[in-house]
C-alpha cells in the first residue's frame, strides 16, 4: 500500500470503460466521458487521501481514497483493477485504506457507502469488518445504497 501518484491516473481511468461503471465507482457527479482534468477534478483529487495497493513490481492492483465525514474515516472510491479481481486484493486494500486512515486520523470507526446490488463488495466489506448501519446523512439520497461501518477497536 502506498499514496497514489499523478503517474497513477491513466491506469486508473482505464479501469473504467463506461458511463454506468464510472458513476458506480465514482458517484453520480462524476463525468464520462471524462479527461484527465475532469478525472482529476471529480475525484477530489487534491482534496481527498489517496491510495494503491501495489504488487512487488509496484504495479496498481487497487485504488481507494478517505476523508472525514460524520466523523468518521470515510472510505470513498475503492476499485481493484479489473485483471486482479477475485483473488482477495479487496479486503486487504479495504484494511489497508482503514490503517492509512487510522494513522492519520486515529481513533476515528470507519464508515463507506456501497450500491445494494453490488453483493462482491458488500461481501469484501463485510469480510473487514464492517456492518450495515443508518445513514446518519438525512439531507442525502441513498436509497440505492448501504450505509456501513467499521468500529476502531482501540476507541
Amino acid at each position: 500500500m502506498r499514496a497514489a501518484k499523478q503517474s497513477d491516473i491513466d491506469k486508473l481511468m482505464a479501469w473504467f470503460d463506461s458511463a454506468e461503471r464510472t458513476r458506480r465507482w465514482g458517484g453520480p457527479n462524476f463525468e464520462y466521458p471524462f479527461t484527465r482534468e475532469s478525472f482529476l477534478r471529480d475525484l477530489k483529487w487534491s482534496a481527498m487521501h489517496s491510495f494503491c495497493l501495489v504488487d512487488k513490481h509496484d504495479v496498481m492492483l487497487g485504488f481507494g481514497q478517505f476523508y472525514e465525514r460524520f466523523g468518521r474515516n470515510h472510505l470513498a472510491r475503492i476499485a481493484v483493477a479489473p485483471d486482479a479481481r477475485g483473488r482477495g486484493h479487496g479486503v486487504v486494500l479495504v484494511n489497508g485504506l482503514i490503517a492509512a486512515a487510522d494513522a492519520m486520523f486515529p481513533g476515528r470507526d470507519s464508515s463507506l457507502y456501497v450500491y445494494h446490488d453490488n453483493s462482491a463488495a458488500i461481501a469484501c466489506y463485510r469480510h473487514a469488518g464492517f456492518a450495515e448501519s443508518p445513514s446518519p446523512d438525512e439531507g442525502e439520497t441513498f436509497s440505492d445504497c448501504l450505509f456501513m461501518i467499521a468500529t476502531n477497536a482501540g476507541s
